[in-house]
């Protein structure tokens, strides 16, 4: 149960629904929708090379001399620009004249690479405050080996939806490696193979299975059960998850449980709920909750490097299908202001100049925390939405192994003692530490030279979790933890001891995961998140839905873009 955005979801229904109009959306290319200013101001920043490496949402560079290198974000620059932006401004000026484009695209996660490449077309700037690609969807490399630092896995697509056409379209399909099966449990410092069987608890056996029959059920539509499909885009889909949204996931498995959740079940699902939404099953809506859990009974797909093989995969096609000098990193939007018939948007370049923009149509693929600081004008019932989100932080530590484990597996799930304390749930994370093991060259097959990546995920399902994150001590604090844990608890049950660790580098994520709580979607904050703002700035990002995994950043790209083609074709022939 690696963390966030990973993807588990299946989205049959919403994507069904698109498979009519997935070729317009995908494979378009028409001119006609390119204004013809985009050739003039693409002329004027053209480079003359694009170092793919250099931005890649996988870094493949040489980390053997820092070891303990902290990847993931970087809140230094955002924080010190966006959260005081009037006294930034007025302290400098717009350097050289505003270039002009039809789209500008602000955010270089899933959500704004899938964006892009489906309005690629349109020959759109994109632009990545960070200095590669790839949101959370990023990776590094060790002895040949790509690992995730981020999101890791999603489930299988469904065959004939625009979904697994452009996952094809992108050949992600041959990249990547099929999870079938159920995955281990730890208990203590034992590993059982066959746990909704009730392996771990023979006396409990029928529950266990009664309960995976539930999700099987739930996961398939079958025998009377519904998959609450989020993003929702019809009433009858809306008013299956409005239903289940009226409860905690908590307590609906409690109800399918007859009253009481067995112990050890309780704490793989409230396991599952921190390393997935960075909260607890108690206050997740159990649409949410459902949606992904119901989906890990299904066949789930592994690229090397995780989900950062994925963004690899669509800058690459990016970069060749548009000029390469509008993938834009290290450009931190700062200001975006509607101006009658366009928008401008102003940016710090990689030189710290700032630098403006003049676009018809801008879509916001960032999380709407940025996003209501780069806006000035939004409505009053979209920031009244924004106010109440919650975004929780984790960390991921990958331990390089000169050799590999004696066991092959994809997600080892670390339950403790297999008890679990809802009533602190801070306290009770903080002891438990990591709770998911994921093999990191399970898309290699496995095995990979007789070497190995381990990476081990540790979400703060709690409030103020993500300040614990920043700073050094703390950082080294986590390290020593981690490795403990690996040392003491994993190597062990899989034939390892401490000598065959080869170094530990660690990851850390402030505030990726937003999360669903019970009455989310009957409020229909999601309606408020996803709206337009006065008709010409979009959103496309997870967070519309507070439903952290890459299928989500899919069907939110898929969502948008038939509507900025709309205004952009209305605008061109006006």
């Amino acid at each position: 149960m690696p963390t966030d955005s990973r993807g588990k979801m299946r989205r049959r229904d919403f994507l069904k629904t698109l498979s009519g109009v997935s070729a317009t959306l995908v494979l378009s290319s028409s001119p006609l929708l390119v204004s013809a200013c985009a050739g003039r101001s693409a002329k004027r920043n053209t480079r003359s090379t694009f170092d793919l490496s250099s931005v890649s949402p996988v870094d493949r560079s040489d980390h053997s001399e820092n070891p303990t290198y902290v990847a993931g974000d970087d809140p230094a620059v955002p924080h010190e620009v966006l959260w005081n932006k009037n006294a930034f401004l007025a302290s400098k000026t717009i350097s050289g004249d505003s270039e002009v484009a039809p789209l500008v695209i602000v955010g270089g996660g899933m959500s704004g690479l899938f964006t892009t490449y489906l309005l690629r077309d349109l020959n759109p700037i994109l632009l990545e405050q960070a200095t590669r690609f790839g949101g959370n969807s990023k990776a590094e490399s060790w002895n040949g080996l790509d690992y995730s630092v981020g999101a890791a896995y999603f489930v299988k697509p469904e065959l004939g939806t625009p979904w697994q056409k452009l996952l094809t379209e992108l050949e992600v399909d041959k990249l990547w490696r099929v999870k079938t099966g159920e995955d281990p449990v730890a208990l203590e410092s034992n590993i059982y193979e066959r746990f909704w069987s009730g392996e771990t608890a023979r006396s409990q056996a029928n529950k266990f299975r009664a309960l995976e029959q539930y999700f099987q059920n739930v996961f398939n539509d079958q025998n009377g059960e519904v998959y609450p499909d989020i993003p929702y885009n019809d009433a009858q889909m809306r008013a299956v998850v409005t239903g289940l949204d009226q409860e905690s996931f908590h307590s609906l498995v409690r109800r399918k449980c007859g009253g009481r959740i067995p112990t050890h079940i309780e704490t793989v699902i409230e396991h599952y709920c921190w390393s997935t939404f960075g909260a607890s099953s108690a206050e997740l809506s159990a649409a949410a909750g459902l949606n992904n859990f119901a989906a890990e009974f299904g066949d789930l797909v592994v690229t090397p490097g995780g989900n950062a093989g994925v963004a690899e995969r669509v800058l690459e096609r990016l970069s060749q299908s548009i000029e390469p000098s509008r993938l834009r990193t290290q450009s931190l939007v700062v200001d975006v202001q509607a101006r009658g018939n366009y928008n401008e948007v102003v940016y710090l370049d990689a030189g710290r100049d700032l630098k403006k923009i003049k676009a018809k149509a801008v879509v916001l693929a960032c999380p709407k925390f940025v996003a209501k600081r780069l806006v000035d004008t939004f409505e009053s019932d979209r920031m009244n939405a924004i106010s109440k989100m919650t975004y929780r932080a984790y960390l991921v530590a990958n331990v390089f192994l000169k050799k590999a484990p004696q066991k092959v597996f994809y997600d080892l799930y670390m339950l403790g003692n297999g008890t679990i304390d809802l009533r602190n749930v801070m306290t009770t994370s903080l002891q438990k530490k990591a709770t998911d093991v994921v093999l990191g060259n399970f898309a290699y097959g496995g095995d990979a030279s007789n070497q190995a990546v381990l990476t081990l995920y540790r979400a703060f399902p709690f409030e103020g979790g993500r300040a614990m994150l920043y700073s050094p001590p703390a950082i080294e604090t986590y390290k020593r933890e981690f490795e403990e844990q690996a040392v003491q608890q994993i190597l062990p049950m899989l034939g390892l001891t401490s000598s065959d660790i080869a170094g530990v580098r660690i990851a850390r994520w402030g505030h990726p995961m937003p999360v669903a709580k019970v009455g989310t979607y009957a409020k229909g904050i999601p309606d408020l998140l996803r709206k337009p703002h006065r008709e010409s700035i979009f959103f496309a990002e997870q967070d519309n839905f507070l439903l952290p995994c890459i299928e989500t950043c899919a069907e939110e790209a898929f969502w948008v873009a038939p509507r900025v083609r709309q205004l952009l074709k209305k605008g061109s022939s006006a």
